[in-house]
């Protein structure tokens, strides 16, 4: 920005006439870096490359900073302290390992830190084969896996890579077929092959032709307490309909 000023404005600081300009630096919200970074006025560093080493410097107290890995590149993100600072462990260091975990810093005391870690766990299967519908569902096609966790096969399994809260989609198409009335087709949650809890059913008047069925539920797990998905069919064709737009599981960590 420039403006005019005369030598007798501002005696301290200006001493002739002319155009000045001024400049001043602005914080940035958010940056994208590819490789290695030392933070610097930004409040937010998407780390866009599987492994990196983001160095911290010495903060004001108070200052908060997010680091982030966006990319689903496997490696690791490492954040490092100014020498002789440390985390309430004695660390001097965290590490982003899976696509979207992040980090949030503070600088607490001379050369004291805190962190707040979120770990993003999330799982999207989805089914392109035809099979009969009366056990465990293999959703066979992988679209997105943080933690690449699942175990597909005739025994397919989600185990949770971290405790928390699980929300848990599953949709399922049943192939053409002669329905009875009543129950058509039906979906489980089965935990640790004991727990199951219902997630959907399609139930109704006699009819033929294709049954469809959604569902959601919430489920708390520990580390490596695993889920499966179950379906049933009642109809005269016992097959799911190889659609993945109907056939899909979706696997959301969503809090401790």
């Amino acid at each position: 920005m420039a403006f005019p000023v005369e030598g007798s404005q501002y005696a301290n600081r200006i001493y002739r006439d002319g155009v000045y300009r001024y400049t001043s630096e602005l914080a940035v919200g958010e940056l994208t870096v590819t490789g290695n970074h030392t933070l610097g006025v930004e409040k937010t560093v998407n780390v866009d490359v599987g492994a990196a080493t983001i160095t911290v410097p010495a903060l004001e107290l108070g200052e908060m900073k997010v680091i982030r890995k966006i990319s689903a590149t496997a490696g690791t993100i490492t954040i490092t302290l100014p020498s002789g600072h440390t985390f309430p462990d004695g660390s001097s260091s965290i590490t982003l390992t899976n696509q979207y975990d992040e980090v949030t810093i503070e600088r607490v005391s001379a050369t004291g830190w805190v962190y707040a870690y979120t770990k993003v766990v999330r799982a999207e299967y989805r089914k392109s084969l035809s099979a009969p519908l009366n056990g465990i569902v293999d959703f066979e096609v992988k679209v997105e896996d943080t933690n690449n966790a699942v175990v597909t096969g005739s025994n397919w399994k989600f185990p949770a890579p971290i405790q928390g809260v699980y929300s848990i989609t599953a949709s399922i198409l049943g192939e053409i077929g002669n329905y009875p009335q009543g129950q058509h087709l039906y979906m489980f949650a089965q935990k640790n092959n004991s727990q199951v809890s219902m997630l959907t059913y399609n139930q109704g008047a006699a009819y033929t032709g294709y049954s469809y069925a959604q569902g959601t539920i919430s489920l708390r797990l520990e580390k490596n307490d695993y889920i499966n998905i179950l379906a049933y069919s009642n109809g005269s064709n016992t097959n799911n309909n190889p659609d993945p737009n109907y056939c899909y599981v979706m696997i959301d960590r969503i809090g401790d």
